[in-house]
């Protein structure tokens, strides 16, 4: 039994106590519904598509079957559903989405600053917001497909001279 999800659009401006968002819901390949979250705290809606209500109604008594999920924040244990399984598959998209801007944004930082990171917060890399980032701003004296391999050492060391414990040079083209 796979559930998967196509078309996801989040709606970052939208979610106030839930991610806000729409979606195609596949079951073994084949589109069956369409879900959407408002954002507001409120349950995700699952619309089956035509012929399709019988295969929620035995995914709803599958999942509903399954162990209780146990959040890391929560006190209590959470009962499995359909529309919770959804939900869970929405934020590992947002949180891959996330990370994959991040990582992005870290590429490109890159390639004109010496970019420093803290090893234990990348390792553990899931959303932009919960990493912490210190860019010691060196610029390049110039392009960086220009510079000699001495140009690259000598900026790698200077780098590397202002390492805090627990910090790494996240630059790939200095190494």
């Amino acid at each position: 039994m796979e559930i998967t999800l196509k078309k996801i659009e989040h709606s970052p401006l939208l979610s106030e106590e839930t991610n806000a968002f729409t979606a195609e819901v596949h079951f073994n390949g084949q589109f069956i519904a369409r879900a959407k979250n408002s954002g507001t705290g409120g349950c995700t809606d699952i619309f089956h598509e035509q012929g399709h209500i019988d295969t929620l109604q035995k995914l709803e008594v599958h999942y509903r079957t399954l162990p209780p999920f146990n959040h890391p924040l929560a006190s209590s244990t959470i009962p499995m559903s359909l529309d919770f399984h959804i939900e869970m598959l929405i934020e590992a998209d947002f949180r891959k989405r996330q990370t994959l801007k991040l990582l992005a944004r870290l590429d490109r930082d890159s390639l004109s600053k010496v970019v420093i990171l803290n090893k234990a917060q990348y390792d553990n890399l899931v959303v932009a917001s919960n990493i912490s980032i210190s860019i010691y701003s060196i610029k390049y004296p110039v392009r960086f497909d220009k510079m000699t391999k001495y140009q690259r050492k000598k900026i790698f060391a200077l780098a590397q001279s202002n390492l805090k414990p627990g910090e790494f040079i996240y630059n790939k083209n200095l190494k």
